[in-house]
């Protein structure tokens, strides 16, 4: 786990890097079964509106299987978000909800804010449904259910 506090982190502009094997990342590998490594940059600043802002950056490779042919496929990772720190709930809710200018992404002051876990959300939000190469074709299923009474129907349509 890496927390930090992340109004402070912003306030004092702050920067943290490091890389990060994906294996430990447990939602993620219920949802997705990778492997490989990600770095990422934490940036704390404060805006042009003086709220504290958290900017993370998030780029790697990851390698998981096609969920249509079911071979190794990499996937390129680069992200790039931005976190206005802010008191409360409410305030959060009013920053991204309430004006046409709404951030897309807030979060309550925390003294021990989980930057892991941040970076887990930010990667399995970024990832389709459905994996698969861009070569692969959509796999269709369709299950007929047959009418047992069609026999009955056809043998009385024939006399």
């Amino acid at each position: 786990m890496l927390f930090i506090n992340n109004i402070k982190f912003a306030e004092n502009k702050e920067k943290l890097s490091g890389e990060l094997d994906v294996a430990i990342l447990q939602r993620l590998q219920e949802f997705l079964e990778a492997s490989g490594t990600v770095q990422y940059a934490l940036t704390g600043f404060v805006n042009k509106d003086k709220l504290p802002v958290l900017n993370l950056k998030i780029y790697g490779k990851i390698s998981t299987l096609c969920q249509s042919c079911f071979e190794c496929m990499d996937i390129d990772v680069s992200l790039v978000i931005e976190v206005v720190v802010v008191n409360s709930e409410e305030d959060a809710d009013a920053l991204m909800f309430g004006s046409d200018d709404a951030v897309d992404y807030a979060v309550v002051k925390d003294d021990k804010y989980d930057i892991l876990s941040l970076i887990e959300d930010e990667l399995i939000t970024s990832f389709p449904l459905v994996i698969r190469h861009t070569t692969c074709q959509e796999v269709e299923y369709k299950d007929e259910i047959s009418n047992p009474f069609n026999v009955l129907k056809n043998n009385f349509n024939k006399e």
